[in-house]
């Protein structure tokens, strides 16, 4: 990718220190392009934001500034020579952080510890936020979780058909569809008021990744990756978290026999994020944590389903039925956290006690 942009220019655009000499990928993101950018005196983060997801990326980038700025931790954004947030160049709209020296990110849960540190992490970033107002935030993708949006976006896809993969995917989408009713009712509960659940600052993108940890201690140092902030619930980062900590395989995984539930997983996950808001959640947010996992899996099922219909339009794959893997894999989840949801309840509620 680096090839085919003149980073060095690119670069001399922004107030960086010393002279470029090397600028290489970064991270394995689904959406953005992003690039280890070194110089002679100092090493920096340098992102392509993805405006085929995000076309107001000017608004992104507000809300990361106010977000940041309010903060006051160790990420910190690199303005344009001209003081600009977000520079477009070469058709595309970039960006600079410098980079958190002394920092190590993990791509996968594989102990108790991790999740714990990590939710930590991501429950202290909704804590250092609760003072700021969620109405001076840009809903940069306003129905990212309107779960009736959602059902109905795959209802498009299954109708358009538009690359003949329908066949291919019925029967799993059946058995997806029949779980729609009880999702939708829970999150009608949220949205029309049956349950108090305040509206915060969120991350919404949870994955463990995107917690910065000390190299020595392993202790939360920051969360990156602030794309999706948006005024949104709780439930849904906690939610995010189930989805991505609790199994030992991620979405990718094509053998579905290796998703299972670590309930030593789940239970730190609580128990860091507790530690991390600092008895900011209120008692239906915390009695409502399992149903945030529910309600985000079955999103992101529908999501990877429909992509897959559409011709893998919003994903990046690496094969041709990779999003059809990544629907299945989810659905599988779901189905596992549904046979025993009572069990999991119990265990995150004696966590957030």
């Amino acid at each position: 990718m680096t090839a085919l942009i003149d980073w060095r220019s690119l670069s001399s655009l922004f107030a960086i220190k010393g002279t470029p000499k090397n600028c290489v990928p970064l991270g394995n993101g689904q959406i953005n392009d992003t690039f280890l950018l070194q110089t002679t005196e100092e090493q920096y983060v340098l992102q392509r934001i993805n405006t085929q997801v995000f076309p107001e990326p000017e608004k992104i980038m507000e809300n990361v500034s106010r977000v940041l700025n309010h903060i006051n931790g160790p990420v910190q954004l690199i303005l344009g020579k001209e003081g600009q947030l977000g520079i477009p160049f070469s058709e595309g709209y970039w960006r600079i952080y410098r980079y958190v020296p002394n920092t190590v990110s993990l791509d996968v849960v594989e102990q108790p510890g991790h999740a714990k540190t990590a939710a930590e992490g991501f429950g202290n970033f909704v804590y250092q936020l609760s003072d700021l107002d969620p109405n001076l935030i840009h809903p940069v993708l306003p129905k990212f979780h309107d779960v009736p949006w959602r059902i109905d976006q795959l209802n498009t896809a299954v109708t358009a058909n538009r690359v003949d993969r329908l066949q291919t995917i019925m029967e799993p989408l059946e058995e997806l569809m029949g779980y729609s009713n009880r999702i939708v009712q829970l999150f009608n509960q949220i949205k029309n008021g049956t349950h108090s659940i305040p509206l915060r600052i969120t991350h919404n993108d949870t994955k463990i990744s995107n917690v910065l940890l000390n190299k020595e201690t392993m202790r939360p140092v920051a969360v990156v990756d602030l794309d999706l902030i948006m005024p949104g619930y709780v439930l849904f980062d906690l939610g995010d978290m189930i989805r991505t900590f609790i199994s030992p395989a991620d979405e990718n995984e094509r053998d579905v026999s290796k998703i299972v539930i670590r309930e030593p997983i789940l239970k730190a996950l609580a128990e860091g994020y507790a530690k991390g808001t600092r008895g900011l959640l209120s008692q239906l947010e915390k009695d409502m944590v399992l149903d945030g996992g529910i309600m985000v899996i079955f999103m992101q099922a529908a999501r990877f389903a429909a992509d897959f219909l559409n011709g893998d339009q919003y994903y990046k794959t690496q094969y041709p039925t990779h999003n059809q893997v990544r629907f299945i894999n989810q659905l599988t989840l779901l189905g596992q956290i549904m046979e025993k949801e009572d069990l999991y309840r119990e265990i995150i509620a004696e966590a957030m006690r």
